[in-house]
C-alpha cells in the first residue's frame, strides 16, 4: 500500500491510499474506488456505474446519494499504466477529495512504479461512429482513428494555443502525465472570491499570466517543464475522465476547442456502449 499526501482543492491535507496487486485465482484486472472502506465504484461494472451522478466542479465529482469522490481523473489516467493489475483506491472519508500532489500524474507514478513495472503496451477498444456537438466557446468532433489521438486547442483570456497527441504504447503517454494542472489569474481571483480553491497551495499547480496570445508567465515560482504544458494538461484530464469505467482508450480521434471535463463526460458517454459491445461476458 501506498499512501499520498497533499492539499486537495477543498483541504489543505488530505490522503489517499493506492494498493497495486496481481489479479487472484480467476480475477480480472479492475480499479476499486473506496470512499473509507464503502466500495463507490469499480471498473467493469456499468450497473453500479450507470447509477453513479458525475459532475464538475473545476474537476470530476462521482457520487450516489451517499459518497462521492473528487478529482480521480489523474490518478485514473496514470493507471492505464497499470492496467494487467488489480489497484485499490482508497480516499479519505472525512475530505473526499484526492490529493493534488503536483497537479500532474508524475507523482503518482514516481511512488507506484518501484513496486510495480508499466505493462509494455496499453489495450484499447473500437469504436465505429463519428459524432460531435458545440457548447458555449467550443466545439468537440470525434471520428474513428487506429488508435487514440486528440487534437486539443484553447483559447482563453487572451491566450491561445493548441496540441496534437497521439497514443500508441506507454511511452507516448509520458509527456501527458507530466503535464500539471493550472488556472489564469483573473480566474483564480474570481473563484477565490466564490469561496473556491480553499485547499490549493503553490505546488499544487500552475498560477498563469497571459502576456499576450503566445506567451505566458508563471507566477507561483515555477517554470513550465515544457511549452505547451498546459494544453497537454488538457489532455490529461481529457484521458483521465473517458478511462474510469475501463483501463483502456478508445480508437478515436478528438477535435476538441475549449473543452473541459463536462465536455469529457459527454464524450464518454456516446463511447460507453462500444464498451459493453466489446466486452458483454466481463462486464
Amino acid at each position: 500500500m501506498v499512501e499520498f499526501k497533499s492539499c486537495s482543492l477543498s483541504h489543505k491535507s488530505t490522503s489517499v491510499q493506492v494498493v497495486l496487486r496481481k489479479p487472484r485465482n480467476n480475477e480480472s484486472p479492475s480499479v476499486s474506488w473506496y470512499v473509507g472502506k464503502s466500495l463507490l465504484f469499480r471498473t467493469w461494472n456499468p450497473i453500479n456505474f450507470s447509477s453513479l451522478e458525475w459532475s464538475t466542479n473545476r474537476t470530476t465529482v462521482i457520487r450516489n446519494r451517499e459518497l462521492s469522490i473528487s478529482t480521480p481523473e489523474h490518478l485514473s489516467a496514470a493507471l492505464l499504466l497499470w492496467h494487467h493489475l488489480c489497484a485499490e483506491v482508497y480516499v479519505s472519508e472525512k475530505t473526499r477529495e484526492l490529493p493534488l500532489l503536483d497537479g500532474s500524474a508524475r507523482s503518482w507514478i514516481e511512488q507506484l512504479r518501484p513496486k510495480f513495472s508499466f505493462a509494455t503496451e496499453l489495450l484499447f477498444y473500437d469504436v465505429s461512429e463519428s459524432f460531435g456537438f458545440e457548447f458555449p466557446y467550443g466545439f468537440c468532433e470525434v471520428t474513428p482513428s487506429d488508435t487514440f489521438e486528440v487534437e486539443y486547442s484553447l483559447e482563453q483570456e487572451g491566450y491561445a494555443d493548441s496540441a496534437f497527441v497521439s497514443i500508441y504504447a506507454p511511452e507516448d503517454m509520458l509527456s501527458v502525465l507530466n503535464a500539471r494542472t493550472f488556472i489564469f489569474e483573473k480566474q483564480y481571483e474570481q473563484a477565490k472570491a466564490k469561496g473556491m480553491l480553499s485547499g490549493v497551495s503553490e505546488s499544487s499547480g500552475l498560477l498563469l499570466q497571459p502576456l499576450g496570445k503566445t506567451h505566458l508567465k508563471v507566477l507561483n515560482g515555477e517554470k513550465l517543464r515544457f511549452p505547451q504544458e498546459i494544453i497537454y494538461h488538457k489532455v490529461l484530464d481529457l484521458v483521465g475522465d473517458i478511462t474510469l469505467l475501463v483501463q483502456e482508450l478508445p480508437k478515436v480521434k478528438i477535435r476538441i476547442h475549449n473543452g473541459g471535463h463536462a465536455q469529457h463526460h459527454q464524450i464518454f458517454k456516446r463511447l460507453v456502449k462500444y464498451v459493453h459491445s466489446r466486452y458483454p461476458s466481463k462486464i
